[in-house]
């Protein structure tokens, strides 16, 4: 008989937020559904960047297309990205108009003897980019710092050395992201547009460097107690030797688990398990006995860190949202396909 898994509402609890860091726990759900936050914060909440660049004159060191890389990369304020249009889908224009994107231009001449740094400080919108649906105060202009993160928080708390870190991230915004360096009589100068897309596309849309959860408690784990109990030392060094990172052991001699392992950075493997049931039945006992698994965890830790682009609780706000919106449209389907008396509906 088998029985079915049920699951009260989801809850998200114990939110730590950091400027461009999250964490947070996600309980009363399950693998399916915490990949799907994961996968649709990196993949599928709308940014803006920039994705066309025409230069005008360039005497840098670096070629046009080096520059062009790199400014696309120029991570870009996108708290009004539900206010514009997808260039593909606009209605207004057939190249690029104000309400599918925004304009900058860049131009700097190097007259000095000293090299001069072309950084995103230089990059200036143009003045009929604004939107008039925009959110005022929220201007699609370069982020020229994404640092901040939460264990720099922690140690300045702490008044740890570590809090030299929160400086050195002030001065880098201060100086804002490095495009190039102009040597004496060089110069640089181009336009540039951004458009809204999502990191389906391009890794520039992405709003997050990264994001990662684990579940707890895994989905397999050793007992240890009677793996000490049935392994000698040999075994114990043996089993080590496919588990670094998820076992060590101690001045005793005993088996306990790694910080990796206990920090989701590591997982037991199939080799592992399989060499921990063989050492076991050498020894008497039973892989039934020495190996644990867990078809359902209780809870997944989420980490997630920005590229400064949205704050870390917008882009799960907004990923949840953009999955809501999926559910919404196959729920559309299926009562499109149910009125119409299909048999058998078509994928979708």
């Amino acid at each position: 008989m088998q029985m079915q898994y049920v699951r009260d509402r989801v809850q998200l609890d114990s939110v730590t937020l950091g400027r461009h860091d999250m964490r947070f726990i996600l309980r009363n759900t399950d693998v399916s559904m915490a990949n799907a936050i994961r996968r649709t914060m990196i993949a599928e909440v709308p940014t803006m960047a920039i994705d066309v660049v025409t230069i005008h004159e360039n005497t840098s060191v670096l070629h046009d297309e080096y520059i062009a890389h790199r400014v696309g990369l120029i991570p870009l304020a996108s708290g009004a990205a539900d206010a514009y249009t997808y260039n593909r889908d606009c209605e207004e224009c057939e190249d690029f108009c104000s309400r599918c994107s925004v304009g900058y231009s860049l131009t700097v001449h190097n007259s000095t003897e000293d090299d001069v740094p072309v950084t995103s400080k230089d990059l200036i919108p143009a003045a009929d980019s604004a939107v008039a649906a925009a959110p005022p105060g929220d201007p699609v202009v370069p982020v020229h710092d994404s640092g901040d993160v939460l264990r720099d928080a922690v140690a300045a708390a702490a008044g740890t050395p570590g809090a030299g870190l929160l400086t050195s991230a002030a001065d880098a915004a201060a100086k804002g992201i490095l495009i190039v360096k102009l040597g004496k009589g060089q110069r640089l100068s181009f336009t540039a547009v951004a458009k809204k897309g999502i990191g389906k596309e391009h890794a520039k849309w992405s709003p997050v460097c990264t994001v990662a959860f684990r579940a707890e408690p895994p989905a397999v784990r050793f007992v240890l107690p009677r793996l000490n109990e049935l392994l000698d030392e040999t075994a114990k060094a043996d089993l080590l030797s496919l588990a670094l990172g998820v076992v060590a052991i101690d001045d005793n001699g005993n088996l306990y688990y790694d910080s990796p392992f206990l920090a989701g950075r590591s997982a037991i493997t199939a080799d592992a398990v399989r060499r921990a049931g063989e050492l076991a039945a050498a020894a008497g006992g039973a892989e039934s006995e020495i190996v644990e698994f867990c078809e359902h965890p209780e809870r997944f830790e989420f980490e997630v860190e920005t590229t400064g682009v949205l704050a870390p609780k917008e882009v799960l706000t907004r990923a949840i949202g953009v999955l809501r919106d999926k559910v919404t449209t196959v729920a559309a389907h299926l009562a499109q396909v149910s009125q119409e008396g299909v048999d058998d509906p078509p994928l979708l």
